[in-house]
């Protein structure tokens, strides 16, 4: 199997509702649009891929089946590492032997003035690990989540990270980065695996009246929101 034994993570949970009438900014959200690429795992045109072990972070367990499923077994897992929905998801780490490594997924966006909120189902159902593994999204340098083996999660289901990330809805682009960090060989082979599903970018653009009148005051009615 490619990837081993499972670590209990980090879930932190920031509301913000997504109203009826919310944009979905991100091309290939789920990964289905990937293809497999031989010897490299998945490709998807929607995202810049990199693994410093695999090619890829993105996996399936359609056909073909990629990346095997780390043959996890309770308590330290909930079974098989698998998609949330559909047939493709991104695993991040599994490195054979604990090996050291480096894996990423990015997408640029631009967010339209207003609201926007990331969100994305992670899962981190691993104990092994050495301490110095990380996962973390960021937009352009900023790190909006972070998770390491002593976060607390959930081992044995999908949980929803949430963030607010209306600081940068400003109408300019940005590039959102799901990564993973294993700076050293772990000793005596301990593996991590973390996986991402589902990711959502929404935005809700700032109300436009007709007029000039009211075009101005919309502008100035999403600079207030944007200082609160």
């Amino acid at each position: 199997m490619r990837r081993g034994i499972l670590i209990a993570v980090a879930l932190a949970m920031l509301a913000w509702a997504s109203p009826a009438g919310a944009a979905q900014l991100l091309k290939d959200p789920s990964f289905e649009g990937s293809s497999a690429v031989s010897g490299q795992g998945g490709n998807s045109p929607s995202w810049f891929e990199a693994d410093t072990v695999f090619g890829s972070p993105l996996c399936t367990q359609g056909e073909p089946a990629l990346c095997g499923d780390g043959n996890p077994s309770p308590p330290l897992g909930d079974g098989p590492m698998a998609p949330r929905t559909g047939l493709w998801f991104a695993w991040f780490g599994g490195a054979p032997d604990g090996a050291a490594q480096s894996s990423s997924l990015a997408q640029s966006i631009t967010i339209p003035r207003g609201k926007a909120k990331l969100s994305f189902f992670f899962k981190q159902p691993t104990t092994g690990g050495d301490g110095d593994e990380v996962f973390s999204a960021t937009i352009d340098s900023t790190t909006v989540f972070t998770a390491t083996k002593d976060t607390p999660g959930f081992l044995t289901a999908y949980g929803e990270v949430s963030r607010d990330v209306s600081r940068f809805a400003n109408g300019k682009p940005h590039t959102l980065t799901l990564s993973f960090t294993n700076p050293t060989d772990n000793a005596g082979n301990r593996l991590v695996n973390t996986a991402v599903d589902d990711v959502g970018l929404l935005s809700r653009p700032c109300k436009k009246k007709k007029g000039k009148k009211g075009a101005a005051a919309a502008r100035s009615k999403c600079k207030k929101k944007k200082k609160k």
